[in-house]
């Protein structure tokens, strides 16, 4: 495009674009790199008075599409004048667009299938939504779709201009309700309104008695875990002068406080524009129960949002829609007892009190769920019911009852929890012969905690799991257990998570020469160390004859510390190992003493590697102080790679 067009064009310069002479009117046909014309670019200044006269000289620019395919309508849509789109529109006379001699510019769409409705419903502007709706009325513009199948209605609403939505919806009685993924208005209003401030403040309540309930058994290992932080931190601050943070105390007295706090500053912008919502739930156009691509109805997703207003407002239309159920088989009690929305659920069951008895495609009910997504919360609350009795006992199309699927995930206390039915629950087998006890004891999560309360209650081995436990493998060749294989439930070959049938037992002895290999090599690196120490010793015949010669540094006092630690730990390591080997031959055990001794390994690592910083520091740093200070950047890049993960992994053993 010419300079100087463009200059008049940006800078709203009508008297240039009146001086042209007919020699000169070609040059506004030229267009920009972004295939703007002149006419797009005054119109993106927002330039009208050049605007109008641009479209006097050459009135077929309103026509031309730029390389995203927007018209002039288009922007001035983005813009937001409604008097141009005014101008622009009404140039053409009717019987051009009715003989299809000229397109109308209303109906011409961009590369996103969007007419000029839809961008001025993007950008909020609700003077030309105004001018659209009302005044060309006859194009039904509110009746389109985009290429991604949103409408504008469902645009306003999903940008959550619930003025602007209801305007469309009061003035056009033919509009879409279409959204994108298949969805409609009234899914786009459930996300938009639903916040946390919508989940029942007592959910809180349940999570803090939650907490009182394992507070007991956590406690002394939290202090022990904190403990082995500490002085790892404190190693830190000896060679980095780091403040040490105040560890010991107990975090739970703050987070009691703060999670108050928390609840407080919740959001309370879900607030539910009930007019709106009404109004469309009455337009017969729209359907109540219609689902997404993903088969989730508007119900389902304020379920799982803990949407209990919105909840309520739909069962108030139609309440059998509670027992639609998704592609995956979950109704809404369901999806809310997965995610811990009590109040959803106490609303649903107050509509369709049948409705705990309904099962999902496997056979499961609403506890089965919360069983397997591990949500206390759920458990607590229908613990609390008479249904309860009910739904403890009752087996999926796997023969599996709630307290099975807890124990699948490691979690004993869970299955202890839903063990309140007694020995005839905890003892039920499922259809691979299996019972609640097996399942805790076979999975690599043996260090879940309620496995003396289950053993207290009644429950027990199956002969199967007995066999399985001491190594022995599946009794049936034709089917493959995942219990007798690796943790995460995925086997190949036998089922024991390798390609070769290595049975548990053979698996557990390389896992142990493994260990041991490292902690005899890292005991022997470490034994050695001390006896050589960094810088050498004095050698002068004097009083510190034979001392250390760095003994007065503090990088060397943290070497002879953490080498020592490194030296316990991988020593205690190769011990337990030994003391295992002449105390039991059982599966179980050997799987919890590989978990232990593998804590001490990996700490004595963690150790050694702060041994090795200190020592590097300690004989460096006098002479070359960017070596060193490039040694410890490293070592301590490595050490943020090992600390997180060890504390992970193996903390809950300290």
């Amino acid at each position: 495009m010419n300079h100087d067009v463009f200059f008049a064009a940006s800078s709203g310069d009508s008297r240039f674009f009146l001086n042209l002479s007919e020699s000169e009117k070609h040059f506004l046909e030229q267009v920009t790199t972004g295939g703007n014309t002149v006419l797009h670019v005054a119109l993106q200044y927002k330039q009208f008075e050049a605007a109008m006269e641009i479209v006097k000289l050459s009135p077929s620019l309103v026509y031309m599409i730029n390389s995203r395919r927007n018209t002039p309508l288009h922007v001035a849509a983005r813009i937001g004048n409604g008097s141009m789109v005014k101008l622009l529109v009404g140039l053409f006379p009717e019987q051009d667009v009715e003989t299809g001699a000229r397109q109308n510019p209303l109906h011409m769409l961009n590369r996103e299938g969007d007419n000029a409705l839809h961008v001025a419903v993007r950008h909020g502007n609700i003077e030309v939504v105004k001018e659209l709706i009302t005044t060309y009325a006859s194009a039904k513009l509110a009746s389109q779709t985009n290429y991604a199948g949103e409408s504008a209605l469902f645009l306003a609403v999903d940008r959550q201009d619930y003025r602007l939505a209801s305007y469309i919806l009061e003035t056009d009685t033919d509009c879409s309700f279409e959204g994108r993924h298949g969805m409609n208005v009234l899914h786009a209003l459930v996300i938009h309104t639903s916040t946390y401030s919508n989940k029942d403040k007592s959910v809180f309540k349940t999570l803090k008695e939650i907490d009182e309930y394992k507070k007991k058994k956590e406690k002394a290992r939290s202090r022990s875990r904190r403990l082995l932080v500490i002085t790892f931190v404190w190693v830190v601050n000896m060679l980095f002068l780091i403040r040490i943070p105040k560890l010991l105390d107990d975090p739970s007295e703050s987070q009691d406080k703060t999670q108050d706090n928390d609840i407080m500053r919740l959001r309370t912008s879900g607030t539910i524009p009930t007019d709106l919502v009404r109004k469309v739930m009455e337009n017969r156009e729209i359907t109540i129960d219609q689902r997404d691509k993903s088969g989730w109805t508007p119900l389902h997703i304020a379920a799982h949002l803990g949407n209990v207003d919105f909840v309520a407002l739909l069962l108030t239309v139609d309440k059998l829609q509670a027992y639609v159920r998704n592609r995956e088989g979950l109704s809404a009690f369901h999806i809310a007892a997965k995610e811990g929305n009590c109040d959803v659920m106490s609303t649903l069951m107050e509509s369709c009190p049948d409705i705990y008895e309904l099962l999902d495609y496997r056979g499961r009910n609403a506890l089965h769920t919360a069983a397997e997504s591990g949500c206390w919360t759920t458990i607590y609350f229908l613990g609390d019911m008479n249904v309860f009795g009910g739904l403890v006992d009752e087996q999926d199309d796997e023969g599996n009852t709630p307290s099975h699927l807890a124990a699948f995930n490691g979690d004993a206390s869970m299955a202890e929890k839903l063990g309140r039915g007694g020995e005839i629950v905890l003892n039920a087998t499922n259809k691979e012969g299996f019972t609640t006890m097996d399942n805790v004891l076979l999975t690599s999560e043996l260090h879940s905690q309620g496995v003396e309360e289950l053993w207290d209650k009644g429950a027990r081995l199956s002969l199967r799991g007995a066999l399985l436990k001491i190594g022995i493998q599946n009794l049936d060749p034709r089917k493959k257990t995942e219990l007798a294989g690796d943790g995460d439930g995925k086997s190949s070959g036998d089922g024991n998570g390798n390609d070769e049938g290595m049975s548990n037992s053979d698996f557990l002895k390389q896992v142990r020469e493994g260990n041991m290999l490292v902690a005899t090599l890292i005991a022997t690196v470490t034994f050695t160390a001390a006896f050589t120490v960094p810088g050498g010793f004095n050698q002068n015949g004097k009083e510190d004859g034979g001392l250390a010669v760095l003994s007065k540094m503090t990088a060397f006092r943290v070497f002879l510390i953490t080498n020592t630690l490194a030296f316990g730990l991988s020593s205690t390591s190769v011990f337990v190992h030994f003391l295992a080997l002449t105390t039991s031959e059982e599966i179980a055990f050997h799987k919890k003493i590989e978990r232990r001794t593998a804590f001490y390994t990996n700490w004595s690592i963690g150790a050694m590697l702060v041994a090795f910083i200190a020592g590097t520091y300690a004989v460096v740093v006098p002479h070359s102080l960017g070596i060193a200070v490039a040694v410890l950047l490293s070592c301590c890049f490595l050490s943020s790679l090992i600390l997180p993960v060890t504390i992970k992994n193996y903390g809950k053993y300290v």
